[in-house]
Formats: structure tokens, sequence, C-alpha cells
């Protein structure tokens, strides 16, 4: 593993030895703010942002039980990615591999950033070969992009797979958990000590029910941290959305209610969805979608539409092989789709 500073673009190396914000210096919530050159009226919308998410950070500590210093949160899951590549990749010299097909949103960002993106192609079941991600890796690969359970695919990543890279690549491996919570896998926060060279990200709409206030988190080194600390201020979260976020966060009980709900109807969904005569596979998921496989999938899209039900078509090719990504919705709308589905 490089030395951290070593991956850090160069003109970004000296906010890597910029001390940790005094939390005593901070203002706490009751202080007069005589320095904002806010407008004193309209309150609670007029408070100033506070860019080190204090309050968030801390309310995810007690639920992960990691330490603040290893926590960041900002304005976005795209934020956070966006992040990554802005403070570890040289625009037109360094590049990223990812394992897919995967989420549209690395390519993107990559795009956004001038940074080349690879594709390591996931094998048979859409299982991580170590060997292809490092094939497409060279001495210019800054990042792996990995996300576990995956999407559009469903199925988990191998742990030991995972681990392997984690120990031979010479670059931050980025693990997007954003699907976990419907899976019985522990997070790979539980290992940020062992490996300095992990990232680990989430957007936190999937499993909280919080897709209005877009919010992204990164569990990283206090190095990595601090890092995205002094560069992702235009990604700083809302004093409002802070608060309401803190709010979801003290009731993890109801959360975990809801995504066993979410589980449940999964079982159910992939069970009946398989008794249609068109459906030709339904992959073992342990996310909050169901990756399956129709017939004439073109059709089968096109006659929910017009009927006012929405599926997603995934990209990298699946849809050309008749694939149709489903979320699991409440019990209510799932019956509506299979009711839309029995009428064909």
């Amino acid at each position: 593993m490089l030395n951290i500073e070593q991956l850090v673009r160069p003109n970004l190396r000296a906010l890597l030895h910029v001390p940790p914000v005094d939390e005593t210096l901070l203002p706490k919530a009751d202080a007069l703010r005589l320095d904002t050159n806010a407008n004193p009226y309209d309150l609670p919308f007029n408070h100033a942002v506070d860019c080190q998410a204090l309050s968030l950070r801390r309310a995810l500590s007690a639920l992960k039980r990691k330490d603040v210093s290893n926590i960041f949160a900002c304005n976005g899951f795209a934020g956070v990615v966006d992040l990554c590549f802005r403070c570890f990749c040289v625009p037109g010299e360094d590049n990223v591999v990812a394992a897919g097909p995967t989420r549209g949103v690395y390519r993107r960002m990559a795009q956004l950033n001038d940074v080349e993106y690879r594709e390591a192609e996931l094998g048979e079941g859409f299982a991580l070969s170590v060997d292809e991600v490092l094939g497409a890796c060279d001495n210019h690969t800054k990042l792996v992009w990995l996300c576990s359970p995956n999407d559009p695919t469903g199925n988990l990543l191998d742990v030991n797979a995972i681990a392997s890279l984690l120990e031979v690549f010479d670059g931050l491996v980025v693990v997007d958990e954003t699907y976990l919570r419907f899976s019985k896998s522990p997070s790979w926060c539980t290992v940020l000590q062992r490996f300095p060279n992990l990232v680990v990200i989430e957007q936190m709409d999937s499993v909280w029910g919080v897709n209005a206030l877009n919010v992204g988190m990164l569990y990283a080194s206090s190095d990595i941290v601090r890092l995205m600390l002094a560069v992702g201020g235009s990604y700083a979260l809302s004093p409002v959305i802070e608060s309401k976020m803190c709010g979801v966060f003290s009731d993890a009980f109801e959360m975990d209610r809801l995504v066993g709900n979410v589980v449940a109807e999964r079982t159910r969904m992939a069970h009946a969805l398989e008794q249609l005569p068109f459906c030709e596979q339904v992959l073992p998921s342990f996310s909050n979608f169901l990756l399956v496989r129709f017939r004439n999938a073109p059709a089968v899209y096109e006659g929910l539409f017009s009927r006012g039900v929405m599926v997603c078509r995934p990209a990298d090719g699946l849809f050309q092989k008749g694939y149709l990504r489903i979320t699991i919705g409440s019990k209510s709308a799932n019956n509506t789709l299979l009711s839309a589905l029995r009428q064909f």
C-alpha cells in the first residue's frame, strides 16, 4: 500500500497536514451569530452551514460505532463519488477501475473529472474476479470501485476477493454499501483499521427512506476524512437537512422493521414473478430490488409503462439481454405491479 500522501493529487497534499478542527472553538448551537452577514430574520432556514456536519457525524458515530474522525457526510451521494475523484485522480492522467456492470454514477463522475473509466467484467453469476480487476489496473489506477450488494445485479461480492484486492492493490478500494442492510453481511466499516486503503461509501435513501434529503456518507481513515472535509465545502449539508437526518437516525429500530418488511416482500415477489410464463429468471438478491430476465423485456417495459408502472431498464447491455430491474415497493405497490404483469 502506497503512503496516502502519494495517492492524493499533488496540489492537495498540503491539506493532509492541516490540523483537525478544534471542536471547542466551534460556535455553540445557541450562539448569537453576528459573523455570517446573514439576514437576521426568516428563521429557522437562515442558519449558517456547518461544513463539518458534526451533529450528523456524531449521530452516525453512535450508530456505526466508529469514531467521528472516520466519518464524512455531504450533500448527495454523487458528491461523495465526485470528491473521491477530485481528491485522488489527476485529470487526463489517472484512471479508475470498476467491477461491472454496476452503478452509472461512477462512470459519470469519471467523465466529469476527465478521468479514464475502465470496467472489469464480473464473471459467471456476476462474481468478482480479482485477476480481472487487477488486469485492468496499471500504474495510474488510483481507485477501484466495488458495489456490494451490487446494483443492478443484486448479489453480494465475495468478501475474500475484496480482502485480496485490499491487500495487493496500491490504491484505494471504494466499497459501496448503499444496499448492505438488506443483507446479513457485516459492514466493511468494521475493518477500517486493518485496511488503510479502504473507503466505504453509502447512499442513505434506499435504506433510510430519505431520498428528498439527498445525503451521502463516507467512512475511511482519519487522514482521508480530513482531506474530504477540506475539499468538500461546496457539498456541505444545510442545517435543516442535518437536523432531519439526526432525527431519522434516532429511530434505528423502526428502520430495521421497515428493512425487514422489504426483505419479506422481496422473497414474496421473487416467487410470484417466477410463476409468470414469460419470466425466464429471477436472480438472487441481497438488495431492495430484483433483476429479472423476461422473454421480451422491451414489450414488458412498454406494457408496464402504458399502465403507469415504472421499472428500470438497466444499462451495460443488460436490458438488451432481457433484464429489467424492479424495486421492491410496499405490499400494495407490489400487488399493483403483479396485477399489471398478469394482464399480459
